[in-house]
């Protein structure tokens, strides 16, 4: 509410030599904020999400931030995670807003894939798809106030973007116009791969090179003719088939190096809980191949608005040479084409060959940390501006020597869990 405003009496001539008190000015209040001017509003419950439920109906896009599945991943961890939102209001409805989360975190610092340094922090994450609505430069500034506001005041000490469209005005805003010094020097460049489906998987492979349907084919005989009627691609999408799902993907996922860095898919009580929850909004959808009775590759993802959001993939390298990995895409393509009738499927961030191969539209994203104006925020700028440099000026040696391959692969090695390589599709 504002404040009204009182002025103090003055004295003033009331005739000669008579001077009096003159009467108190009358209160003015401070000028009416236009009907379309902007308001901001941060959201720190589920409670207050849910009363902005129809915008985020409308407007979420993305199933890293769509607010069931954050919900169900933030009340399965268990470590001090908190929900954190930003709405942009006009005349009281939201018009934008910024969809993450606050949580306990590390910042490593790597020499090549060995972290030396690591120091906590309280981060505030914004998640992919995290910006919803109206993005345009006014609303989007709002937003920047207030994330500024949260990190000045020590609700965080840094606030971490994930693959922010390159150009957008989220990354034109909240990183090129950071201070220098608040600016993350170790901001980190991705490509995303977008597959658009024809009407049918014939359509598909009619569209496909001469020599990447001969190859496709190929594998395919192989594999069929090794194993015969040992070939098989289960699907996994009900919430009665998430314990499945579970064991199977991780037969395959805990031998590959990814697992040696804690990335790629872990079966973290989080990730569990997402499941569950997108299974019971019917998005789940976890393909595996069976070879011989045993998983041999897989993919998860979630089917959100039309598209199969791919997030994991993963094969078991002993069979190498028949392509496990790319057999099962084909078979998820097939269905994603066939049978659930979706227009496009989303293979995450990455710039692998065979996405190349496969698709047709891709664009840049940008991860990126903007710190908080404190001697903390300063320290954390700094550790990631050296892990830049020292990791910039490794791979340049390495290159210029012709061992950065070599080096990669023995590093992979020594990371994994069991004797066996990962593939690529």
């Amino acid at each position: 509410m504002q404040l009204l405003k009182q002025e103090e009496p003055t004295l003033v001539e009331a005739g000669p030599g008579t001077p009096r008190a003159a009467p108190p000015a009358a209160p003015v209040a401070a000028p009416a904020a236009p009907p379309d001017a902007l308001t901001v509003e941060e959201l720190r419950t589920f409670v207050d999400w849910a009363r902005h439920r129809d915008f985020l109906a409308r407007h979420q896009w993305h199933p890293e931030s769509a607010c069931e599945l954050v919900q169900q991943g933030i009340l399965a961890r268990g470590d001090g995670a908190v929900p954190f939102a930003v709405a942009v209001l006009r005349a009281g409805r939201a018009v934008t807003m910024l969809v993450g989360q606050i949580v306990d975190a590390a910042m490593p610092l790597r020499a090549g894939y060995r972290v030396i340094h690591a120091p906590r922090l309280r981060l505030l994450e914004v998640l992919h798809g995290g910006v919803l609505g109206d993005r345009s430069p006014e609303c989007i500034g709002q937003l920047q106030r207030a994330v500024r506001g949260v990190l000045a005041r020590g609700g965080a000490d840094a606030a971490l973007f994930r693959n922010v469209e390159v150009g957008s005005a989220v990354h034109e805003t909240f990183h090129r116009r950071s201070h220098w010094l608040f600016r993350d020097g170790g901001a980190e460049r991705s490509r995303n791969w977008r597959l658009l489906l024809p009407g049918s998987f014939a359509e598909f492979r009619r569209a496909q090179s001469r020599s990447a349907r001969e190859d496709a084919k190929r594998y395919e005989r192989r594999l069929r003719r090794d194993f015969g009627d040992g070939v098989r691609v289960v699907h996994y999408g009900t919430p009665a088939d998430v314990p499945g799902a579970l064991v199977a993907v991780e037969q395959v996922a805990a031998s590959t190096y990814q697992r040696g860095l804690c990335a790629g898919f872990l079966p973290t009580p989080e990730q569990c809980a997402r499941w569950h929850e997108a299974a019971q909004l019917g998005w789940l959808a976890v393909d595996v191949l069976e070879v011989a009775g045993r998983p041999a590759a897989f993919t998860t993802g979630y089917r959100v608005g039309g598209t199969l959001w791919l997030e994991h993939i993963g094969f078991d390298p002993k069979l190498r040479s028949y392509q496990p990995g790319g057999f099962l895409i084909q078979r998820v393509i097939e269905r994603a084409c066939d049978r659930d009738r979706l227009q496009a499927v989303d293979f995450g961030v990455g710039d692998a060959d065979y996405k190349r191969r496969l698709c047709g539209h891709s664009g840049e994203l940008i991860t990126f940390h903007v710190f908080a104006p404190t001697l903390f925020g300063l320290y954390l700028g700094a550790v990631r501006r050296a892990g830049a440099w020292l990791g910039a000026a490794a791979r340049a040696l390495m290159s210029r020597l012709g061992l950065l391959s070599r080096l990669r692969s023995r590093w992979r090695r020594r990371l994994e869990p069991a004797t066996r390589d990962p593939e690529t599709p």
